[in-house]
């Protein structure tokens, strides 16, 4: 199929921002059809937060081509992205970040994304995504929307926060412990129930719900 400079120059103007796909007859261009892929409400927000909780660089990947996916990154508050992307490219680019020493989160959903999720340090698949992508990930969202993404980078933060304070607290109780049998304070049989008491207490503690 050829397309003329004047048609080409038509294309583009009436396409702005968007996917083209071509009809031809006979090797003739008779039509193009341009797609619209409009992000999901809260997009922007939830890229902002999740900024806020600690990723510092965000790109997105994509098969779209550069026009199209320079609008979606623009509306979605995404300032880097590579566009016109097989799956192969997507493994490889995800593949060149960890040999940069990088922490590699990929998120997906489509049978596209299925190489690099399985690339990643932590594959993240939407609750709507295939079955080869949640297959492949390590970890399958319930819901299909960035908020999802949002609320479990907080529970991760939060859990890993209880776990430290815990350790230190159980570190240091048993010190505490340790240090009065030595001198004497306490008989053993004493600290063995103290010892006993703390860790179903702290266990009870820390089964309480998170309040995200």
């Amino acid at each position: 199929m050829r397309v003329s400079p004047e048609q080409d120059a038509l294309i583009e103007q009436r396409t702005v921002g968007l996917s083209s796909l071509y009809l031809a007859v006979n090797g003739e261009l008779v039509g193009v059809l341009a797609i619209a892929d409009p992000i999901k409400p809260g997009v922007p927000e939830a890229i902002a937060r999740l900024r806020a909780l600690g990723f510092s660089h965000i790109v997105m990947l994509t098969g779209d081509n550069e026009v199209a996916a320079a609008r979606i990154a623009a509306q979605a508050g995404i300032t880097e992205f590579e566009a016109n992307l097989l799956p192969e490219d997507k493994h490889a680019y995800v593949e060149r970040l960890r040999e940069q020493g990088r922490r590699v989160v990929m998120v997906g959903d489509g049978v596209n994304d299925s190489p690099s999720l399985s690339a990643a340090n932590v594959g993240v698949a939407m609750g709507n995504g295939t079955a080869i992508a949640r297959e492949v990930a390590d970890i399958t969202l319930v819901q299909s929307d960035m908020a999802a993404l949002v609320g479990l980078r907080r529970l991760s933060c939060e859990l890993m926060r209880r776990m430290s304070a815990t350790s230190m607290q159980v570190i240091a109780f048993n010190s505490a412990l340790l240090a009065l049998g030595i001198a004497g304070v306490i008989t053993p049989q004493t600290s063995s129930l103290l010892h006993n008491s703390s860790t179903v207490l702290f266990s009870m503690r820390d089964v309480r719900a998170y309040a995200l």
